[in-house]
């Protein structure tokens, strides 16, 4: 069996779309609606960006049951069929309205993207990539960031010029469009299927039976790292936020809209630069050093962010954006990075599941929060100070993480060496 084959990139070139749909398109574009749709609704920008977090929570806690129906049935169907939900449900929201009909759409567009999002393209991968598995893992996200930095101008200047009601078809076309060809056509979930083994695996029968055994007699999952990951992923989405708000940002303290929208591109060409190196240093030096390097990039980038005034130094607020796209990085990247290197690769897909609901729900209740304190304070300089401390933890958490990990290594080779006696 082969385990270095152009078909393996061919599977990473499928996730990259997968990726560009369900979270570039589905998640990081979203936020150029929220000042435009919420003033022609009548309704506060927190009110309106509710159908965003109701769409992230549904997508985050309906992911375990998104992997548990791809691996019990067909999951070019369970896929294909999340992709068209999202997809019409989006096209819908061109209909106006009642804002409870976005709050709707919002779940039906949440539900759908949980049978095709984060933690299946990071399953797919981990059962694709050994070797590397860092840098596919980046490479892949990174185009996450990509459709963002080209979709939301895109969209913005769309409701410029024909309306946010057409904006809300072409944006729903294309979840479509990107997705459903790879995903009905040349996706293939396991390498298994195809006679290949894992890019850079060694097949040793002898080997994996030995580890089963282990994993057997050390089955239980530890609570505490579980329950570190868990506040890690929550904080670290709840940052991811803030960027959505940049147009509305840079409006409040007298700027213009095109701004905040040329800033969540720049966030988001740092986040596909971010996702790359922190990918690829992750093969290097661990996920935790290079999660830590990243997240301090992210804290310095919002501290500059607090005192910076968009009206004087327009080059100055891009690259603070740049720099802020560090975050999607380590939400996106080093999250699932964490998580195989805290829990194994056998146990990750499941796990990483299950640790993406409270992902989404940080992401969710980021964007609601974030708007509601404007709404509440007309700035949003208390949001900026909220992503600071929430960055400060997490650097905490991952020298607490390290620490863990090294004693659960310590257990498992006792437990190894207890087996092979």
């Amino acid at each position: 069996m082969n385990n270095k084959t152009k078909y393996h990139w061919i599977t990473i070139a499928v996730c990259c779309a997968l990726a560009a749909s369900a979270i570039g398109i589905c998640n990081n574009s979203v936020g150029v609606f929220f000042t435009p749709v919420s003033k022609d609704l009548g309704i506060g920008v927190g009110a309106f960006s509710l159908h965003a977090t109701i769409s992230n929570l549904l997508a985050g806690l309906l992911c375990p049951i998104g992997i548990m129906l791809s691996r019990k049935y067909n999951y070019r169907v369970v896929m294909s069929t999340g992709i068209v939900l999202a997809s019409v449900a989006t096209m819908l929201m061109s209909l106006g309205g009642n804002v409870w009909l976005y709050y709707v759409l919002g779940a039906v567009r949440g539900i759908g993207c949980s049978l095709f999002a984060l933690p299946t393209i990071a399953a797919i991968i981990g059962n694709w990539f050994e070797e590397k598995h860092g840098f596919a893992m980046g490479l892949t996200l990174s185009f996450s960031g990509l459709s963002g930095a080209i979709f939301s101008p895109m969209f913005s200047s769309i409701i410029i010029a024909s309306g946010w009601k057409i904006a809300y078809i072409v944006m729903g076309a294309l979840i479509a469009i990107l997705a459903l060809p790879g995903t009905l056509f040349v996706l293939k979930f396991k390498p298994e299927e195809r006679n290949l083994l894992p890019y850079g695996a060694v097949a040793n029968v002898e080997t994996v039976i030995e580890i089963k055994d282990v994993n057997r007699n050390n089955g239980k999952i530890i609570s505490m790292p579980l329950i570190i990951m868990a506040v890690f992923a929550f904080l670290s989405s709840s940052i991811c936020g803030i960027a959505q708000h940049f147009p509305g940002y840079t409006v409040s303290l007298g700027s213009t809209a095109t701004l905040g929208a040329t800033m969540i591109s720049a966030g988001m060409i740092g986040n596909i630069v971010c996702k790359l190196l922190l990918g690829t240093m992750s093969d290097k030096i661990g996920p935790v050093k290079a999660s830590a390097i990243l997240g301090s990039v992210n804290i310095l980038s919002l501290i500059l962010l607090y005192f910076a005034d968009p009206t004087q130094n327009y080059v100055f607020m891009l690259i603070i954006a740049f720099m802020y796209g560090a975050v999607y990085a380590v939400g996106a990247v080093g999250i699932p990075l964490l998580t195989r290197y805290t829990f194994g690769a056998e146990k990750y897909a499941s796990i990483y599941s299950y640790i993406f609901i409270f992902t989404s729900i940080g992401s969710a209740s980021s964007l609601t929060i974030i708007g509601f304190l404007y709404d509440l304070f007309k700035t949003y300089k208390i949001g900026i100070i909220f992503g600071i401390a929430c960055g400060c933890i997490n650097l905490i958490i991952l020298l607490a993480l390290k620490r863990i990990k090294a004693m659960n290594d310590k257990k498992n080779k006792e437990l190894q060496e207890c087996f092979n006696n």
